[in-house]
């Protein structure tokens, strides 16, 4: 009867550190950019961080999805540019529907200029924390693995795209592909059905839905581990490999259908 309070507790004690881990890491990143792009009041977040270049398109796509004009998965007609007949959009495959409709439903609420610094804000966190979470769940020195995290969000690369190139600074799921090479080719493998099947489908298919640069370096490391595996002859880890591969390029087809 003693041993279950002592159970739960010692599952209780790790996930409580790991939440106050994840606290600390997105105080300290949002610390870090709100200085940087001196966020420090109210009325700073109510300015852009940027207002020229191709900011003006994230805002235009910003504003189309907000206003409604522009549905994710559907035709990109602008009823309200190129008066009086609508702005078509759809010469050129936007793959990163969802990012910026979800840009456009915030809009909605907090405005364009809110809504850049929040969504300009969470791709430095989402790429710190991603970092992190595949750090901690190889089991690297948690120490270098928090460090490591930081820089990771808050990279040249993505200071030099911010929001002018919105759907770049998004590379937040590049140590996911890490993670899921590294679970392909270890003793552990996954399979079919277990849970890092599920997960590494999860990764495969938010890869596709994504910058298709970023999608495009996920299927070569995919292709090397295929490789390996063939190689190898190990023909069912060759075959989930090339199916985690399958689903992020239908993610990619959904999305420009």
């Amino acid at each position: 009867m003693t041993d279950a309070p002592s159970r739960s507790g010692n599952r209780i004690k790790p996930l409580l550190t790991k939440v106050l881990v994840i606290i600390c890491l997105t105080v300290v990143v949002a610390g870090i950019w709100c200085c940087v792009y001196r966020r420090t009041s109210l009325e700073a977040w109510r300015t852009p961080t940027a207002y020229f270049s191709d900011n003006m398109f994230g805002f235009g796509l910003m504003k189309a999805y907000s206003d409604g004009d522009v549905q994710p998965l559907g035709w990109k007609n602008v009823a309200h540019l190129n008066a009086p007949f609508s702005a078509n959009w759809n010469d050129y495959p936007i793959t990163e529907d969802m990012l910026l409709a979800s840009m456009g439903w915030i809009c909605r609420v907090c405005g364009p200029f809110v809504s850049q610094n929040l969504f300009t804000l969470l791709a430095h966190l989402l790429a710190a924390l991603s970092f992190w979470w595949v750090g901690s769940t190889l089991r690297y020195n948690p120490v270098f693995v928090f460090v490591g995290a930081i820089l990771f969000g808050h990279s040249h690369f993505i200071f030099a795209r911010t929001f002018n190139h919105i759907v770049l600074s998004y590379y937040w799921h590049l140590p996911l592909y890490l993670l899921v090479v590294q679970w392909s080719l270890s003793q552990d493998r996954i399979i079919l059905g277990n849970r890092k099947w599920w997960v590494a489908v999860i990764i495969s298919f938010i890869t596709g839905i994504l910058n298709p640069y970023y999608t495009n370096i996920y299927l070569q490391f995919l292709g090397v581990a295929l490789l390996i595996h063939l190689v190898r002859r190990h023909w069912s880890a060759a075959k989930t490999t090339f199916l985690l591969g399958a689903v992020s390029v239908l993610g990619f087809f959904i999305m420009n259908l």
